[in-house]
């Protein structure tokens, strides 16, 4: 008979095998839930009778009219554009026309530079950044369309009391000198 000591918990040694297995497990999971996702598409598209393929088929072919949508926007687009360049329209007009065209595919300007994760920084400075290209969202998704550019500005000096930076401290005298004269001369 085994006591009942072997059986309370496993030896320090024997857990970091422990965590490998699960983490073997959950890796099988995985697999298996992949697996599963294949099985269900195949299912849908074998069988194009049943209500939850019409709803799959349906989903696809929505899709496709709003992509060739899309596709005719920008392509009007490009048209008014070379349109203009032809044309020679002035840069104002230009920028304002893309303004306009950014707005209606609901493209978000950023150039706020805290937002880190969506511009790109150049320099060496550990300071404030300068921004020197914005970057663009889209509104609908929040996904990251094109990554803005941003300058690292060295840090700024930082002063003492005496106003001075705290490299130039030494430039400062121990006693300071007292202009002839004065009333602090006479005592």
């Amino acid at each position: 008979m085994r006591s009942r000591k072997s059986r309370s918990r496993p030896a320090v040694s024997d857990q970091p095998r422990r965590r490998v297995g699960w983490a073997r497990r959950r890796d099988r999971l995985d697999e298996v839930h992949d697996l599963l996702q294949r099985i269900d598409t195949a299912l849908i598209v074998r069988d194009p009778g049943t209500a939850r393929s019409a709803d799959a088929y349906e989903g696809l072919r929505r899709q496709v009219v709003a992509s060739a949508c899309d596709r005719r926007k920008h392509i009007v687009q490009l048209t008014e554009l070379a349109e203009a360049l032809r044309r020679g329209d002035d840069p104002e007009s230009l920028r304002s026309r893309a303004e306009e065209w950014l707005l209606q595919a609901n493209v978000i300007t950023v150039g706020d530079v805290a937002i880190v994760e969506a511009f790109e920084f150049t320099g060496e400075g550990d300071g404030a950044a300068k921004l020197l290209t914005p970057a663009y969202v889209d509104g609908a998704t929040g996904s990251l369309i094109r990554r803005g550019l941003a300058e690292r500005l060295p840090a700024a000096p930082t002063t003492t009391p005496s106003g001075l930076p705290p490299d130039d401290q030494c430039a400062v005298d121990a006693e300071p000198s007292v202009p002839p004269g004065s009333a602090i001369e006479e005592l």
